[in-house]
């Protein structure tokens, strides 16, 4: 938890198209919820200043400012003002945890000791409690984004447990809480992780997965955070960063904290009675750890870690319902937070938005003995009939198209005919009761030879022809190494006898990844499938001078591009019908006493 300054991004940070993270279109309604400017608004022709920084924006201004012809503003939301200084506060109290841990061989109840004994803690406990009272009269959905973008530029694990905060706070007003209770779980939320500072960095900021012992340090962060927030009894704040990895229902080996892995030793070494609070606590008390888990895990996967980058929200909804269905979550929790993070994010599918093919979409089917990826898509092709109907078969013939190829394979799609120069008059094709859109199963090849560096050093290849910048990029992005046609564009070919040699031991999985042309709903999108690591524009130049390997032609003009429906995935609620409370939430001998 190394300090660092707080300060506010919105004004300096970009989006991921460029565009300033506080910057709104006039329309926009979330400029209606207690937004101030953060930017001089002047006229766009006289250049006078309209309305001045700091001036908070009313629906009446609003539609002033647009009637003048201004057509974006810059505003923030209010409560980010007291953000800032909440965001500094929460980071002395982190720091001073610091502090007192980072004495060499101090023990963690001596640790934890010193830290409920410090003046300066209790006296920073009670300025963040009046600080929070302030941010939650104008928090919105929308006010912690600049966090995340400022532990984005600059990773911190204060800045992740101010995230998790503002998220339980969050979560906790849609679910209607009253005031003291959001007060509690946001404050509970923001110190979670105090136990990481007893975490070696190397564990920390290990950029791979972790090995055994490693594991057992992370998870011991939890232990360490409860006996040092531990205050003569076990508090919302103790049994939050005991237990905010615990999941909701008993999931085998899902989830560690003192409910499922260290109970006996939580009473035995550190004196935390888990089985007491849980006979004492309130049904809204356990609530709060389970809230708080589910704010720590969004906030987790929206930042950059050592060992991933930040995921865009379309891949955060993919992989919260997945978790959601399988029982991580409260499930009256889960929808509340799934309608706010809907809200928040009313667009998930951006042009020239990229990902990899969520396996959840796979079918791996076998035909004549090879291994397929099926998926079940929209395209927009015509027939061959079709095109003979639409009297179109002259123009492909005019225009080099292989009129029998198309006529086996069954048409063509309308976007590589346009890419060729052949413009398709739609609506005459409607008026001819043509569907242009059409229910297919595409085939995927799942397997072909692709090699590693490690793989190119074995057979020989000098070093020196694999010292192209695009290579050694490609190789590095690459999960299973580079396919052979690729390599050949970089002047590397093996011989046949040499590959065969090799047996199956080269043919490895082809990783494909989506590229969103269009979006067409919410969830729903028009895509290009090309090969994990391959450039959508360098295939279509290729492409004009016939220079694609079967792979990317049979991607790019056989298959073209398709329209695949995610809801199911992300805008959709997961079936959380089968999700029960496991018993391990309850007193030991409460479970005994019910059993």
């Amino acid at each position: 938890m190394a300090e660092h300054t707080a300060t506010k991004s919105t004004a300096s940070t970009a989006g991921p198209a460029g565009t300033p993270l506080d910057e709104f279109a006039i329309s926009d309604p979330a400029l209606l919820n207690d937004m101030l400017l953060s930017d001089n608004i002047c006229h766009p022709v006289t250049g006078v200043v309209l309305l001045t920084k700091g001036s908070q924006l009313t629906s009446k201004m609003v539609h002033q400012l647009g009637n003048m012809g201004i057509a974006t503003v810059r505003a923030v939301p209010y409560a980010e003002e007291q953000m800032v200084e909440a965001v500094s506060q929460v980071q002395g109290y982190l720091n001073s945890v610091e502090k007192i841990i980072s004495v060499k061989g101090q023990s963690v109840n001596n640790a934890a000791l010193l830290f409920q004994e410090m003046q300066e803690v209790k006296e920073l406990q009670k300025m963040m409690r009046e600080q929070m009272r302030g941010v939650m009269l104008h928090f919105n959905e929308r006010a912690s984004e600049s966090l995340v973008q400022l532990n984005n530029h600059h990773p911190n694990s204060a800045h992740h447990s101010i995230i998790t905060g503002f998220n339980a706070m969050s979560i906790a007003r849609e679910l209607r809480w009253s005031e003291e209770d959001v007060l509690e779980v946001t404050m509970a939320a923001m110190v979670h992780d105090v136990g990481k500072a007893k975490v070696p960095l190397g564990t920390l900021e290990w950029p791979g997965k972790l090995n055994d012992a490693q594991w057992q340090e992370m998870n011991l962060h939890t232990l360490f955070g409860g006996k040092l927030l531990h205050q003569g009894s076990l508090s919302t704040s103790c049994m939050v960063a005991l237990n905010h990895h615990e999941w909701y229902a008993d999931v085998g080996d899902k989830g560690y904290g003192s409910l499922t892995l260290f109970r006996d030793i939580a009473k035995e070494a550190l004196g935390l009675d888990v089985d007491l609070y849980l006979s004492l606590a309130s049904p809204r008390h356990l609530e709060m750890i389970q809230v708080s888990a589910l704010a720590d895990m969004v906030a987790a996967l929206e930042e950059i870690r050592s060992y991933k980058g930040a995921l865009p929200p379309f891949k955060v909804l993919i992989i919260m319902n997945n978790d959601a269905r399988l029982g991580h979550f409260n499930p009256e929790h889960y929808r509340a937070w799934h309608a706010l993070y809907l809200r928040k994010h009313r667009q998930i599918l951006t042009r020239g938005m990229r990902f990899a093919l969520p396996r959840e979409k796979e079918q791996s089917i076998v035909r004549d003995g090879k291994s397929f990826i099926a998926l079940d898509a929209l395209v927009r092709k015509l027939s061959y009939e079709e095109l003979k109907k639409a009297e179109l078969l002259p123009r492909l013939k005019a225009g080099f198209f292989d009129l029998e190829m198309i006529q086996k394979s069954d048409g063509i799609s309308i976007d590589r005919m346009k890419r060729r120069g052949i413009e398709v008059n739609e609506s005459r094709l409607t008026a001819l009761g043509i569907n242009l859109e059409k229910k297919v199963k595409i085939l995927l090849p799942a397997m072909e030879k692709r090699l590693t560096r490690a793989d190119l050093l074995r057979f020989g290849v000098p070093a020196k022809k694999m010292m192209d910048r695009r290579l050694i990029k490609q190789l590095e992005q690459s999960k299973n190494g580079v396919s052979l046609p690729e390599l050949a564009k970089y002047g590397i070919q093996l011989a046949k006898e040499d590959l065969a040699a090799d047996g199956d031991t080269l043919n490895k999985k082809i990783f494909y990844d989506l590229v969103v042309v269009e979006e067409v709903a919410y969830s729903r999108a028009v895509f290009a499938i090309v090969r994990e690591g391959n450039n959508l524009d360098e295939l279509e130049k290729e492409d004009v001078y016939d220079g694609l390997d079967p792979l990317q032609s049979y991607l790019l003009n056989k298959i073209g591009l398709v329209e695949l429906d995610f809801s199911e995935l992300t805008s959709e609620l997961p079936d959380m019908s089968q999700v029960v409370r496991a018993d391990y939430w309850e007193a030991r001998s409460a479970v005994a006493a019910s059993s």
